[in-house]
């Protein structure tokens, strides 16, 4: 079978701290790895390109975004210049966050309570100028959220992104999906999540909540599993 192509997106560290937990979650997924129609049969082999039979090799770009209004969206808009891939998933990082977030809808407005790591604090801003108000994800949302808790994972379906740089990019990658489309290619599975901090983000804050690296990064590969 063809194989497919995914492209894994997290952000760098903001906000005065020294690490974003989906940065690290981004370093530890494999560059690739192999699934077969049976998902239970499915196995994660970094740089592996063997295949076998009745199974897609699912080839996986990962891009670390800055964590800035404008710098994202241009290299989103980069992104969507190369048009062989065959779905998008955004990560993002919710340091009030217990679960993940798997997130249903993006607004365009950009309203940020604190300043993105070009110190651009946007305020009531239309994201595209009479662009929709909203845009709903492209993501099998409950699809993957029975998925992540028949894994022990805890998750939920958010209907909220905020209005922060998390947002800003889910809501630019759905309106580069939707003129992607109007061009007549396929359509995508595209959309963000949301994860918890990490441990170690918390030792200063012990009531912050948080997840542990490892479920984070499998919570992650199923997700890839299952984007289809």
């Amino acid at each position: 079978m063809k194989p497919l192509h995914y492209i894994v997106t997290a952000f760098d560290a903001f906000g005065g701290e020294s690490v974003n937990s989906v940065e690290e979650v981004l370093e530890n997924l494999p560059d690739s790895f192999f699934w077969k129609k049976d998902p239970s049969e499915a196995f994660f082999m970094s740089g592996n390109r063997e295949e076998a039979e009745e199974g897609h090799l699912v080839r996986l770009t990962k891009i670390l975004l800055p964590t800035s209004f404008k710098q994202s969206e241009k290299i989103l808009e980069d992104i969507f210049q190369e048009e062989n891939f065959d779905g998008i998933l955004n990560l993002g990082q919710n340091a009030m966050a217990s679960a993940i977030h798997l997130e249903r809808v993006a607004i365009n407005i950009d309203d940020a309570r604190i300043a993105d790591n070009e110190d651009y604090k946007p305020e009531d801003v239309p994201i595209v100028v009479d662009g929709p108000a909203a845009y709903f994800s492209k993501l099998p949302l409950r699809h993957l959220e029975a998925k992540l808790k028949n894994a022990g994972i805890p998750v939920l379906v958010s209907n909220s992104a905020g209005t922060f740089v998390c947002n800003h990019v889910m809501y630019k990658t759905l309106d580069l999906c939707r003129k992607r489309e109007e061009k007549g290619l396929e359509t995508i599975p595209a959309g963000f999540v949301h994860l918890p901090s990490l441990p170690s983000q918390t030792l200063a804050a012990p009531s912050r909540p948080s997840m542990a690296l490892d479920m984070m990064v499998e919570a992650v590969k199923i997700m890839l599993k299952n984007l289809k």
